[in-house]
């Protein structure tokens, strides 16, 4: 979108409060979220360019997501294609995106740490990451990290101040241009952005730094 745009919106990302604090932080949600923006960059750039590099880095930096923090290192990336896809009458382009040799090349990165540690560890692997880390950290409360529906709104406020000030008007540029059915970056960051917000709001742990993938499509949209 141009120079302006892009120091802009990075200068919004680098020095709002909880971007600029988990920068800090000894934390896996900053390299998660590193990787599932190398995903979804990918992803936008395969729509918009021709060529295999694309298509190929977006399994890479989703296998890379996975290995960081698990299950929804793909969850995003996968949703977030998807959603702008259908919404934009795409939908045929996800074969482009969806080949035997993405999903292996996704596999041949991803599986084998899973595979030793299942093999070394066992159950006890098996239900401390995926029962207890992705289950019932969604599903129930975990270390007492709870809270109300409107959680990370307040976390929004103070976390992306002041630039959370642009986000209503924002998204709703970016939800109202999906109606022209193009690869609009505003509805892409919309998408984004309300996926990951809401896939938040309803689990039921609830931690500040959770939402930090939302923050480079808060970043753009702002």
């Amino acid at each position: 979108k141009g120079w302006t745009p892009g120091v802009f919106s990075a200068l919004s990302l680098l020095l709002s409060i909880e971007y600029f604090t988990y920068s800090h932080s000894a934390v896996t949600d900053m390299t998660l979220t590193f990787f599932i923006t190398a995903s979804v960059y990918s992803f936008y750039l395969a729509t918009h360019e021709k060529g295999r590099l694309w298509p190929v880095l977006f399994w890479v930096s989703t296998a890379l997501a996975v290995l960081t923090k698990g299950a929804i290192g793909a969850l995003f990336p996968a949703a977030i294609a998807f959603l702008h896809l259908s919404s934009t009458g795409h939908l045929s382009r996800l074969k482009g995106l969806v080949r035997a040799r993405h999903i292996l090349l996704f596999l041949l990165i991803s599986a084998p740490w899973y595979a030793a540690q299942l093999y070394i560890n066992g159950w006890d692997f098996f239900n401390a990451f995926v029962i207890k880390h992705h289950i019932q950290r969604f599903s129930g409360v975990i270390s007492s990290h709870g809270g109300p529906f409107y959680y990370y709104i307040g976390v929004l406020l103070i976390g992306f101040f002041p630039w959370v000030s642009f986000l209503p008007g924002a998204i709703y540029k970016g939800v109202r241009q999906r109606l022209d059915r193009d690869f609009s970056l505003h509805t892409l960051s919309a998408i984004w952005f309300l996926f990951v917000l809401a896939f938040f709001t309803i689990s039921r742990t609830k931690l500040p730094n959770y939402i930090l993938p939302l923050f480079p499509a808060a970043s753009i949209l702002s």
